[in-house]
């Protein structure tokens, strides 16, 4: 009588392999949904902690995807306007890249409180319109018929901003609030096929 034990360990370790990868797989793609989750609240909070922001500024927010090989999303603000955002959203001193930051004074902001695109090259181009410093005050000046001079745009040598957006905190409550619901949905579809 002869007896022969064969292990089927190779298949059994494929199985799992194969049940690793679809678990990675439904990972990756509930991190990227909980990212783009975390992309839709942060520009929506743009709207609701900015006064007016521009089309642009709300759609500050992007997303890199997760894969199975790096089960990493990544939600970031584009380049550009991270570089202005920055200063909403930590506060702080904002010091000029050259020799001063131009200010629009009141009259001289576009309805969402910007100075509008080619405004100072535009008063630069006027007769009656000057660089300089007036008393205390630096910046664009305009000579009125009256004599009288308006500054136009002034130059400060920093500016101070107050901590507003609190986008970091935003995305943290939504990715823990959503990647639950989305992985548990994810690994839902995965049971059930």
């Amino acid at each position: 009588m002869t007896a022969r034990v064969v292990s089927n360990l190779d298949k059994f370790t494929k199985a799992l392999m194969h049940v690793q990868n679809e678990l990675d797989f439904a990972q990756a793609v509930a991190l990227t949904f909980t990212a783009k989750d975390c992309q839709a609240a942060g520009n929506a909070s743009m709207t609701a902690r900015l006064d007016r922001p521009v089309k642009f500024t709300q759609i500050a927010m992007a997303i890199r995807p997760a894969t199975k090989g790096s089960l990493k999303a990544t939600v970031f603000a584009k380049d550009i306007q991270a570089e202005y955002l920055r200063y909403q959203e930590t506060g702080g001193e904002r010091r000029p890249k050259r020799r001063a930051i131009l200010v629009p004074v009141k009259g001289s902001r576009n309805q969402a409180g910007n100075m509008p695109r080619g405004y100072v090259a535009g008063l630069l181009g006027r007769s009656d319109v000057f660089s300089g410093r007036v008393g205390r005050a630096e910046g664009l000046f305009q000579r009125l018929k009256n004599g009288k001079l308006k500054l136009l745009v002034a130059y400060e040598p920093d500016v101070d901003y107050d901590k507003r957006l609190g986008m970091r905190e935003t995305v943290i409550a939504t990715a823990h609030r959503q990647f639950p619901r989305r992985y548990a949905a994810e690994l839902d579809k995965l049971f059930r096929s």
